[in-house]
């Protein structure tokens, strides 16, 4: 990854300002638990459809304009056998259904016969088609046609375009579930990087104090005290750097698997 911030490092940022001066004091529960008894699930679904505006689209991420995470997208999903597999699936599930929907119209079926015969000059073939060829074209035809007068054939397409429909969600599904994934490590990566520079400009700013506490130290200013406290803040901080960086190595691993 050439450069660690994308666009999206201004909303990131804004998180992080906020998270830090938020507070939860004043923040209160004001629901009530109902008994499961007295809800009633058949009411409540009742005449619900299936919206197909409650889907994402399948590039979502794209709103946010990054290209890095554009790129890390395109070839997570490009390289994913899980994905494969279930795109398979589907196709499979699809062709099965138009199938069993063939079963619900007339069927012609043709077949078509190209013969080629040579006649023996030498026989009791008059000329001229003596010792000349012939080619006989002959072709056939059947129109099959089952009555479903109990429904069985449409019962069996409808069972399988259900199935070629579920197997399709699946594979939506699976789609968005890698790309969530993706997007999800990116964006820690993101804020690992934004939380390392603020742990290492914290750590060059306590080194200073600390120098300047020395100093003053050494010239009888600042007590012993003083100088102790200004050392024990530098440790906390350079662990806190080891594990930002841990992280984004383990972030950028992740995301290169």
């Amino acid at each position: 990854m050439s450069a660690r911030l994308g666009p999206i490092a201004g909303l990131l940022t804004a998180i992080l300002l906020a998270a830090g001066c938020a507070s939860t004091s004043g923040l209160s529960t004001q629901a009530t638990l109902k008994n499961a008894d007295a809800l009633a699930a058949e009411k409540s679904l009742a005449g619900t459809a299936a919206s197909g505006a409650a889907w994402p689209a399948s590039d979502w991420w794209r709103f946010f304009s990054d290209s890095q995470l554009d790129q890390l997208m395109d070839e997570a999903l490009a390289d994913s056998p899980t994905l494969k597999i279930a795109a398979a699936r589907a196709r499979k599930a699809l062709a099965f259904a138009d199938t069993a929907r063939s079963s619900l119209y007339p069927r012609v079926d043709a077949d078509l016969e190209i013969t080629r015969e040579r006649f023996s000059g030498k026989g009791e073939v008059p000329p001229p088609l003596a010792g000349s060829w012939s080619t006989l074209h002959q072709l056939q035809a059947t129109l099959n046609w089952e009555l479903d007068f109990w429904g069985k054939n449409r019962a069996a397409y409808e069972s399988a375009l259900g199935q070629a429909r579920a197997t399709a969600v699946d594979a939506y599904a699976a789609r968005l579930a890698l790309s969530t994934n993706v997007a999800r490590a990116y964006v820690q990566l993101q804020r690992a990087y934004l939380q390392l520079d603020v742990a290492q400009a914290t750590l060059s700013e306590r080194e200073q104090i600390y120098a300047l506490t020395r100093d003053r130290n050494a010239a009888g200013i600042d007590s012993r005290l003083e100088l102790k406290q200004a050392e024990s803040a530098l440790p906390a901080t350079r662990e806190q750097i080891a594990q930002l960086q841990e992280t984004i190595q383990l972030t950028r691993n992740q995301l290169a698997a």
